[in-house]
């Protein structure tokens, strides 16, 4: 993960870039002190990004910037750079919303994410998933775009990415 993180695409996102800064993240989340549950995103077994997600109220400093208490969040990697521009990132956002989060949180009406306003290529991958760009919003000091994906009814009332 710490390589993920450095690679020339996601270093400007990113400020746990050694292998003890990110355990020192992470760590919480794989034991289960924090309610963060994380999942390696691997292409023909090779891991390659990864995917989180948390409800937004279990996280105070994030509640406080989103302030949406009854959304669920996700953060996304896709680490190897040469899986970058092929349209993995809104597929495996769908997918994950789909398979995952919904499964984890099936009362849930949204879910948000949040990446630097300057990530455009996250963003745009976010909008190919359905999620709407909205305001920049302050997450622990920082500017954050809020894109929020709106759920329907029993499914996720997603539809097919746009390209």
């Amino acid at each position: 993960m710490s390589a993920w993180h450095r690679a020339p695409h996601t270093a400007p996102w990113f400020s746990a870039t050694t292998v003890d800064l990110v355990a020192a993240e992470y760590e919480p989340c794989i034991d289960g002190t924090d309610p963060t549950r994380v999942h390696v995103l691997e292409i023909d077994g090779a891991p390659c990004g990864y995917l989180q997600h948390y409800l937004v109220r279990d996280n105070a400093s994030y509640l406080e910037g989103v302030g949406d208490p009854d959304a669920a969040a996700i953060d996304f990697i896709i680490g190897e750079p040469d899986l970058i521009g092929k349209g993995l990132g809104p597929r495996v956002i769908r997918d994950y919303i789909e398979t995952v989060v919904v499964s984890a949180y099936p009362d849930v009406p949204r879910v948000v994410s949040t990446p630097d306003p300057r990530n455009v290529r996250s963003i745009r991958a976010l909008e190919k998933a359905g999620f709407v760009p909205g305001a920049v919003v302050r997450v622990e000091g920082k500017p954050e775009r809020l894109c929020v994906l709106h759920l329907s009814g029993r499914g996720t009332g997603l539809s097919e990415p746009s390209d």
